[in-house]
């Protein structure tokens, strides 16, 4: 299935939207069912599957409840070929 620049970017604007409002429902339409996430954390790689940060996102004050100005955005995107 092709991929045009304007998809990906709509995946990327629910991302944004659903960390913004809280929304843990719409976060997990970004991903894939297989993803995980990555991060340190205190020196230690933390490697959650999705389902599992969905669950931290639901418990925690949204940056638009708290009042939070948006400061999200695209930086760059790079796709290498059809198989990556």
């Amino acid at each position: 299935m092709p991929h045009d620049r304007s998809t990906v970017e709509k995946v990327i604007q629910l991302y944004f939207d659903g960390l913004y409002e809280g929304d843990a429902d719409k976060i997990g339409e970004a991903f894939h069912p297989s993803a995980d996430l990555r991060w340190l954390e205190k020196g230690e790689q933390q490697v959650p599957p999705v389902p599992d940060w969905l669950d931290r996102v639901r418990k925690r004050a949204s940056a638009k409840a708290e009042g939070k100005p948006r400061d999200d955005f695209i930086v760059t995107m790079d796709r290498s070929d059809e198989t990556t």
